[in-house]
């Protein structure tokens, strides 16, 4: 009976992709316009140390301003001076879906004590992912954080997004200090929060 359950559940994760969402869907369905691609991501842990390109004076993220999901224009640069956990993720990717429920009780944490802030970016293409079906997603599962539609894929590509989900910490500069590649857990978050 075990090894019936052990091997339906390695079926389901290599059918499913449970470390990270395939776009290898037909092109009319892909994730993402067509130069980011969301390709499977790796197991979780750590990237590389990456280096984010320059945005504002005052912060080294990107400076392109967003619509958020309550309706607000948001850019990185409006959180300089702070730690910002930065997820990119869509609803129809099951390892996003899978770390959905950390993140939002990480974000509760975090505005709790003030140590970060969660920014998640949607990445929306009209097709597979479309404003309404996240919306919807978020709502129906009563999650608070921040969500930015990233519908030109202008931060993906500016993040190098080639799989999701993907998180990255960024300094209180706007550099990237470390990256998750994959679905991961609130504490490897604030573990990595707590280090910068």
């Amino acid at each position: 009976m075990k090894v019936c359950v052990f091997a339906l559940l390695m079926v389901f994760l290599l059918a499913f992709g449970a470390v990270g969402c395939s776009g290898s869907e037909p092109a009319e369905e892909a994730a993402v316009p067509d130069e980011v691609s969301a390709d499977c991501g790796g197991p979780t842990g750590e990237g590389q140390e990456a280096q984010a390109p320059g945005g504002s004076e005052s912060s080294n993220a990107p400076a392109h301003v967003l619509e958020s999901l309550d309706g607000n224009s948001m850019s990185l640069t409006d959180f300089a001076g702070q730690i910002v956990v930065l997820n990119f993720w869509a609803s129809w990717c099951p390892p996003c879906r899978m770390e959905m429920p950390d993140l939002n009780e990480m974000n509760a944490e975090l505005i709790e004590s003030g140590a970060a802030v969660l920014v998640t970016v949607n990445l929306t293409d009209g097709r597979r992912e479309t404003r309404d079906i996240a919306r919807q997603y978020i709502e129906e599962n009563g999650f608070g954080f921040i969500v930015l539609f990233d519908d030109q894929g202008l931060l993906a590509g500016d993040y190098n997004i080639s799989s999701i989900p993907q998180t990255f910490i960024l300094d209180r500069t706007g550099n990237v200090s470390s990256m998750i590649i994959g679905a991961t857990t609130k504490e490897a978050i604030l573990e990595k929060v707590n280090s910068v």
